[in-house]
């Protein structure tokens, strides 16, 4: 598989990483994507192929199995750094199953959101995906691959390098399947997460009901440990916050989906606090080499702009939970869910903005 290249910051752009920083966490986005990343510190903001006129397909849904997809159309989002624009940007948030600092390993993908932010309004919202969603795979067809679970994407796409890798082929997936045209991607680690929360100083949410998972993967190896957190008020240090966001087996995937954005949102908050300002050099530190992603330094500039005009009350949040699903059984006896189309087409469409 071709390696790709890595695109190096010199220390003059030492202050615009201070705006991808305070920009993606103020709008939310670090946390999700941060949540179910495999580990790694080396220097890695990299460019897709489509970096500057990202390929998007149009808002055509298809029904599962069926392959074809409909031709391009470059739409680049054009940023201003002073975030005057009045235009909206849907940003991909992918968490990868692994413990290598690779991006380019060909691994699933535990968490899969999508931010959408839009400018003219100060709003944003979060839109979350189980992960055994079972849906059209596009792009596959040579491989005879039409359908599978959402989260395999990110597989097949780097396994067999098309065009914009992993990344590329979830946007596609997303696209094709729910009729959001994606924009950007980011894509994160766990251990940026823990350093992320730690340079914070934690962070403080209320933990709705008692967790007791003892079958939580260990940090090493292949066991499992006992995760328990009680109910009520919390401060978390990076690793447990990580271990809750992560955390499924007392309930299952839709309540993980809902604590993910709960992190989220928390990481928010201790990001907009009074004490950012001394916390700002390790949080630097901790996001300097763990970002793939195709957005441009502006448009990181123009984030940081926003992030910070948007309020609590601004940021609306959607998941495909047990309403919006029904149970499945492959072919093969694999036990997956499917999309309520029916049920989805209002959410997505306010997800939207009623577009």
């Amino acid at each position: 598989m071709q390696v790709k290249a890595v695109k190096r910051l010199s220390g003059s752009a030492l202050s615009i990483l201070v705006g991808i920083a305070l920009g993606i966490i103020c709008i939310g986005l670090i946390g999700s994507g941060l949540l179910a990343l495999a580990g790694g510190r080396a220097l890695g903001l990299l460019p897709t192929p489509a970096a500057t006129s990202p390929v998007l397909f149009g808002p055509t849904t298809v029904a599962m199995g069926e392959a074809p997809i409909p031709g391009p159309t470059v739409t680049p989002f054009q940023a201003a750094a002073d975030c005057s624009r009045q235009d909206r940007i849907n940003i991909l948030i992918l968490g990868i199953d692994g413990r290598e600092s690779n991006y380019d390993e060909a691994a699933r993908t535990d968490t899969l959101m999508v931010a959408g932010i839009n400018y003219g309004d100060r709003t944003a919202a979060l839109l979350s995906f189980p992960r055994d969603l079972y849906i059209a795979l596009p792009r596959l067809g040579p491989y005879a691959i039409t359908e599978g679970r959402i989260n395999t994407a990110y597989v097949y796409g780097e396994a067999y390098d098309l065009p914009g890798g992993g990344p590329g082929l979830v946007q596609d997936t997303v696209t094709v399947n729910f009729g959001i045209r994606l924009h950007r991607h980011v894509v994160l680690s766990f251990q940026a997460f823990v350093d992320t929360v730690n340079a914070l100083g934690g962070i403080d949410l209320d933990v709705p009901e008692a967790i007791y998972d003892d079958e939580f993967p260990a940090d090493v190896g292949d066991g499992t440990i006992l995760f328990e957190l009680p109910a009520g008020q919390q401060h978390l240090d990076g690793i447990t916050a990580l271990r809750y966001a992560r955390t499924r087996h007392q309930d299952n995937d839709f309540n993980r989906i809902k604590r993910q954005q709960q992190v989220l949102l928390a990481i928010r908050d201790k990001a907009l606090g009074p004490d950012l300002l001394p916390r700002l050099p390790a949080l630097v530190e901790a996001l300097y080499g763990s970002v793939r992603t195709d957005l441009s330094l502006t448009e990181m500039a123009s984030l940081l702009c926003i992030g910070q005009k948007i309020g609590r009350e601004a940021i609306r949040t959607y998941a495909l939970d047990s309403n919006y699903v029904r149970a499945w059984v492959t072919e093969e006896g694999a036990q997956v869910i499917i999309p309520d189309r029916e049920a989805i087409a209002p959410i997505v469409e306010e997800f939207n903005g009623g577009s």
